[in-house]
C-alpha cells in the first residue's frame, strides 16, 4: 500500500491544500478563514472537483497511518519567524 501526506495549512487569509509536497488547491471561501477551534474529521466523503472520480473508481477504503497536528504558536523564534508546536501525533 502506498501512502501519501495530506495537508491543510491555514493563515488568517487562505486553507492551502497539499497532496505530498505539492499545493493542490488554495481558498478563503470568500470569507476569510477560522479564527476558533476545529475539530479533524477524516472521511471518504467525496466532494469538490475530484468526486466523481472517486465515485467512478469506487474508492470505499482509507487507511491511515498517522495523524499529526502542528499548531502556529504566537511567538517568534531568534529569526522572527513563527513557531509551531505539536498540538496532537497519533500513531
Amino acid at each position: 500500500m502506498r501512502y501519501h501526506t495530506f495537508s491543510l495549512i491555514w493563515d488568517e487569509s487562505y486553507y492551502r491544500f497539499y497532496l505530498d509536497v505539492t499545493l493542490i488547491a488554495q481558498t478563503d471561501f470568500a470569507n476569510g478563514t477560522s479564527s476558533v477551534e476545529e475539530q479533524v474529521l477524516l472521511s471518504l466523503e467525496p466532494c469538490g472537483s475530484y468526486a466523481k472520480e472517486v465515485l467512478e473508481r469506487g474508492i470505499t477504503e482509507m487507511a491511515t497511518d498517522r495523524i499529526r497536528i502542528w499548531q502556529k504558536r504566537n511567538r517568534k523564534n531568534k529569526k522572527g519567524k513563527p513557531t509551531c508546536q505539536n498540538a496532537f501525533s497519533h500513531s
